[in-house]
């Protein structure tokens, strides 16, 4: 995994562009494969502990001329800080209204956490 993290000062942002290494995209994709209710349990055992409230949801992102599986959460911090989450198979952007250090840590979080997740239930 390889994160970038850029900060905007003047609107308030910070953008983490995190790219997935083959194996761990391999992976991400079955997140995609889930049912609504195994991904919602995903999201809310990663999300209750840092989360006042929260929306997602998962479908199609059109691209050019191509369509990509596509994962939207967006929540709002105890500190009435937003965070928005989207996912594809090999990338993620986190958007965030915190600090570079903040951003950082939620993307390597969310990532490690999902894949932790997928890979503990995977068929040996």
């Amino acid at each position: 995994m390889k994160i970038s993290v850029y900060e905007f000062p003047s609107i308030y942002r910070v953008y983490a562009i995190v790219e997935l290494s083959e194996k761990e995209s391999k992976l991400f994709r079955l997140l995609f494969g889930l049912s609504h209710s195994e991904v919602e349990k995903i999201l809310s055992k990663f999300l209750l502990p840092k989360a006042r409230r929260w929306r997602w949801g998962i479908g199609i992102a059109h691209e050019e001329d191509e369509d990509v599986e596509f994962l939207h959460v967006s929540f709002e911090d105890f500190e009435l800080k937003e965070h928005v989450i989207e996912a594809y198979p090999s990338s993620l952007t986190i958007i965030s209204s915190h600090s570079v250090g903040r951003a950082y840590e939620l993307a390597r979080s969310f990532v490690n956490y999902v894949l932790d997740v997928l890979g503990e239930s995977r068929p040996s």
